[in-house]
């Protein structure tokens, strides 16, 4: 990402609807340490509507003007119902070179309103950040609805190559656009690429600083993490293991706008992690729903490659035996459930993320191996590890078979033509992104009356390419399932 000086030191305020027809916005600014509204100072757009057209509203604040104000109050009114928020905003707070993201659930209006700012962030259409200047961002999402991305097998150095910002900025320009997005392996295709590409490195391995930086500074955490192209033996499997590592460090520590990101400690799972073993290659992150005095918990873990409790050498390709290596994926997924989410007032549901999908017996490059990817004694202990928590719900999202659709699975504890090894447990293979880039959608929304909740989940995808600005984007090949929550936790 590029950084360029601006001779404009200042503060962006920006405001974005992401869900409804209407949102009317109010600011009071206030100039006085006090902050003691002075409405009498307001400029004359301080009230303004965000609708499904103009659903966008942005605010300039030079710091070298001498009329500045200090800070300023919201009201904010959707569906005719007005909520004056109490909290005063200081400009300063932006300031902060460390990037701060919070979730706030406004129960009168049915509405999360996110928030964030710090000097890590940057306008929608502009290509780098600029030096000196800060941020201010509010998006209103429906509270009982969560959009997020997935975008697996980019294979970065195959067909997309080079700096990928324009196709940021088509994600980022969407109204309705995912609060995260999640890239479940295979994220480079050759780690290291042919000698005759040596002099352009960066354009066929570094997929963080072409495509993922652009898309975090415009407030689009990225969850990502490795699959079997990534584990190659060589400067691949060193260098992209380390970068998950370096990125989960600079989420602890404010410098990646993480979606509440947790790298797991399995010594300290309530401390911040102080050292990387391959363990902390794995993390989880959190968010909720909410319907009324209704929640439902929502944990997203990610598990890279294959959430095996052992390691696997591939003895069908002798160039890379350890490119099915799971690093200790189920272990950990076994510690988070029992340690951190465990038994919970609320309804809860966990989303796994891996690269190697629950199909993989059956798919083309198995060549008479359907144990090659990943076998079934390793997945009958990962059934044995959801078995342990039939109070959560348990939804996966893979990709490494390539193709340019999407379809549900059934996790198989063995061969198909026995229906005793089918399971309870599905997952969506995801529409893949290495001939050009896909942006899967997946919609939770909670439906249904108290006591009667459901879980709606639909998954479709779009080519980056074809996003128009501002357009919703339902996506083609649409999934639709539909989870009953039925056991509910009793309010005490």
């Amino acid at each position: 990402m590029n950084i360029m000086r601006s001779s404009d030191y200042g503060i962006y305020i920006e405001f974005a609807n992401r869900a409804y027809d209407k949102v009317e916005v109010h600011i009071d600014y206030f100039y006085a340490e006090d902050k003691v509204t002075a409405s009498q100072n307001n400029p004359e757009d301080s009230t303004f509507t965000l609708d499904t057209k103009n659903y966008m509203k942005k605010f300039w604040h030079c710091l070298s003007d001498e009329d500045i104000p200090l800070g300023f109050r919201l009201t904010v009114t959707i569906h005719g119902k007005e909520y004056p928020m109490s909290r005063p905003y200081l400009l300063s707070d932006t300031l902060s070179t460390t990037l701060s993201r919070n979730r706030f659930y406004l129960k009168e209006l049915g509405c999360v309103m996110l928030i964030s700012y710090g000097t890590r962030l940057i306008p929608i259409d502009e290509e780098g950040r600029m030096e000196g200047r800060a941020y201010y961002r509010f998006e209103f999402y429906e509270a009982a609805k969560l959009r997020f991305g997935v975008m697996n097998d980019y294979h970065f150095g195959c067909d997309n190559v080079g700096d990928q910002t324009n196709k940021a900025i088509k994600i980022a320009s969407l109204k309705y656009r995912p609060e995260f997005i999640v890239m479940p392996g295979d994220l480079l295709h050759n780690p290291t690429p042919p000698k005759t590409r040596i002099k352009k490195w960066d354009d066929y391995r570094d997929i963080w600083t072409k495509f993922i930086d652009p898309l975090e500074w415009r407030n689009i955490p990225v969850a990502d993490g490795f699959g079997n192209h990534d584990l190659w033996e060589g400067v691949g499997a060193t260098d992209v293991k380390k970068k998950i590592q370096n990125r989960n460090e600079d989420r602890w520590n404010g410098l990646k706008p993480g979606y509440n990101f947790k790298v797991w400690d399995t010594q300290y799972p309530n401390k911040k992690a102080t050292k990387f073993n391959e363990n902390q290659y794995h993390y989880l992150w959190e968010t909720k729903l909410y319907d009324g005095d209704e929640i439902v918990e929502v944990f997203g873990i990610m598990l890279n490659n294959v959430p095996t409790w052992e390691d696997k050498e591939d003895l069908q390709d002798n160039e890379h035996k350890k490119d099915t290596y799971g690093y200790g994926a189920l272990k950990c997924l076994e510690e988070i459930l029992a340690k951190h989410i465990g038994p919970r007032e609320h309804h809860v549901v966990v989303l796994l993320f891996f690269h190697i999908n629950y199909a993989c017996d059956q798919n083309s490059d198995i060549e008479g191996n359907p144990e090659r990817w990943w076998n079934y004694c390793q997945k009958s202990k990962l059934r044995d590890v959801l078995n342990r928590n039939k109070d959560t719900t348990f939804v996966a999202f893979f990709g490494h078979e390539h193709d340019d659709n999407i379809k549900k699975q059934i996790l198989y504890t063995g061969p198909r033509t026995d229906s005793k090894n089918k399971t309870e447990y599905f997952g969506y293979r995801c529409a893949k992104s290495k001939d050009t880039p896909r942006l899967n959608f997946v919609d939770l929304e909670l439906t249904g009356t108290a006591g009667k909740h459901k879980l709606d989940i639909t998954v479709s995808w779009i080519k980056v390419n074809d996003i128009e600005k501002g357009n919703k984007n339902e996506g083609t090949d649409i999934v639709k399932d539909t989870i009953a929550l039925e056991k509910e936790k009793e309010k005490e």
